[in-house]
């Protein structure tokens, strides 16, 4: 792709006006959006190419143990609670009822964090070939 960066920012800028003159259910606007994510991903790897390989790597395993730090938030109920009660059934308090609620509120409150990391660390891994 050539463009320069200021290419870029106009064309960013005009998609933006455009989009905000349509309606939220026009047609036009899928089109539009795909070009601003194509715009902005084009952007975001030039940048990349310009970084060393040093630093694209420190982003990366920076990225990947917050992932990991999402991960271990989360509460684990031991195997051995759960076949003692036979998964739960064989009492009134089921070991894994509570970590099951709290896991799936941590999971929605890094939802938009976790998919946001998940799309650099793929662009990272292409810009560094991995």
């Amino acid at each position: 792709m050539d463009i320069t960066p200021d290419e870029v920012l106009a064309e960013l800028r005009a998609i933006g006006d455009q989009l905000d003159a349509l309606a939220p259910d026009a047609p036009e606007r899928d089109a539009l959006e795909q070009r601003r994510r194509d715009l902005r991903d084009a952007a975001q790897a030039t940048a990349d190419a310009s970084r060393s390989r040093e630093h694209l790597a420190s982003e990366l395993k920076h990225l990947k143990k917050r992932l990991a730090a999402f991960d271990a938030e989360k509460i684990n109920v031991p195997a051995w609670q759960i076949a003692m009660t036979s998964g739960g059934r064989l009492t009134i308090n089921d070991p894994a009822a509570h970590a099951s609620k709290l896991n799936a509120a941590l999971d929605e409150a890094t939802a938009l964090d976790r998919e946001a990391i998940e799309a650099r660390i793929e662009q990272l891994e292409r810009a560094l070939g991995e």
